[in-house]
């Protein structure tokens, strides 16, 4: 084994064609620094058995050690994870994947000795941090956080519509934040998504001299033009994730229901979608399930909608949907990490009626809709630039292997 092995671990094995945000950051940054030949990669990760033909790290030349999720016994040992309020790692890692972790982290020891580098990725896996440098010693550990996760489980807490949710809700948050602080505080390097989440993490205690931001991979739709002269609305994500089909559900019953009878279509489109968003699938509500290019909505639609309920962390479908002009209304959850104003690249809407009043205005003003499109397009090509981003964390590696 080469001097310069990077161990590279995460929760989902990264693919060309993967769909949700967090991989394609993965697949991004993983490829990109194994076509630098800084140094060799080894990755442990995880996949389901409908992926399997789909994983094309092998053409990228990076080494693997992949665990498959689709095992009859998961839900058995996950069972504790789930439903223990007091579970030591808050049900953030699950049993399942500790066990596989740490079986592979011991076995990659044995066969390939001590990495120059550990990264870890998301959150779960950097909750394992205080085991990798038990077993490995005192090397650089880089994390990525692709969102600070416990501020994900206050807001669940504050959703909480019942004393036994609050209390569920109020034991994990504590206990997941004090130990992904713990965690954070072991490792050498943490990555954000955004300079929210690094501000957030310093109010905590973290070292800012620590943190670093880089940009998160979105597929860019710069050369559309969203020239829509209709009144569809857009919503899209993975639709089986609560903060989606929760939100969308917010907004139909508390901002579409009101507009509808006005000639409004709400289209929601992405896989999955949960039962009960499908129970509102109607001639004015259109729910598509997975499509293979967004694009023809984003040309198609008055502007897009994203009243999130829950979540935390920068929203790639901002970014997307900002870089392809087409006019987007969100709120503080939905927004954040992303330095854009309100009424120039976006509109902030908080309540029903932010976003009742400002879908009229913009079906009203084609001018307004076209001036706030060009307005965000601009706004993402001076500040998400993905190559700068890049060259920066691999200088972070450069410095970390010359030591």
């Amino acid at each position: 084994m080469k001097k310069s092995e990077i161990l590279w671990v995460s929760l989902y094995a990264p693919y060309d064609s993967i769909g949700h945000a967090g991989g394609k950051i993965e697949n991004y940054y993983i490829k990109k620094l194994k076509n630098s030949n800084l140094s060799n990669i080894f990755l442990i990760s995880f996949y389901k058995k409908s992926q399997k033909s789909l994983i094309d790290l092998d053409n990228y030349g990076i080494r693997k050690k992949l665990i498959c999720t689709d095992r009859w016994y998961k839900p058995l040992i996950d069972i504790e994870s789930t439903l223990n309020p007091y579970n030591y790692y808050a049900n953030s890692l699950q049993n399942f994947y500790i066990l596989h972790l740490k079986k592979s982290l011991k076995k990659y020891k044995q066969r390939r000795g001590i990495p120059a580098i550990v990264i870890l990725q998301w959150t779960q896996t950097v909750l394992l941090s205080d085991y990798i440098k038990h077993l490995f010693g005192n090397i650089p550990i880089i994390a990525i956080e692709e969102d600070v996760q416990f501020l994900s489980y206050e807001r669940h807490l504050n959703k909480a519509n019942n004393i036994f949710e609050k209390n569920f809700w109020s034991i994990r948050y504590k206990r997941l934040k004090k130990l992904e602080i713990d965690r954070l505080n072991i490792v050498t390097k943490i990555c954000v998504n955004n300079i929210k989440d690094k501000i957030l993490l310093q109010e905590n205690g973290i070292d800012s001299e620590k943190i670093f931001t880089w940009i998160p991979w979105f597929d860019n739709y710069q050369i559309i033009d969203n020239l829509s002269q209709n009144k569809d609305i857009l919503f899209y994500g993975s639709m089986n994730r609560p903060e989606n089909y929760l939100s969308a559900i917010w907004f139909i019953e508390n901002v579409f229901k009101k507009i509808e009878h006005t000639g409004y279509r709400f289209i929601i489109v992405g896989n999955n979608p949960n039962k009960k968003l499908l129970k509102y699938r109607s001639s004015t509500v259109l729910i598509t399930g997975f499509v293979d290019d967004i694009s023809k909505y984003f040309e198609k639609s008055m502007c897009l909608v994203a009243p999130l309920v829950l979540g935390a962390g920068i929203k790639i479908k901002i970014l997307e949907a900002m870089s392809a002009g087409i006019p987007v209304l969100t709120n503080d959850i939905g927004i954040e990490g992303i330095s854009a104003k309100d009424r120039i690249h976006y509109y902030h809407c908080q309540t029903p009626s932010d976003y009742i009043d400002s879908i009229k205005e913009l079906s009203c003003q084609k001018d307004l809709r076209k001036k706030l499109g060009t307005n965000a397009k601009l706004f993402i090509q001076q500040n998400y630039n993905l190559e700068t981003s890049y060259n920066y964390f691999q200088n972070i590696i450069l410095q970390m292997l010359e030591k």
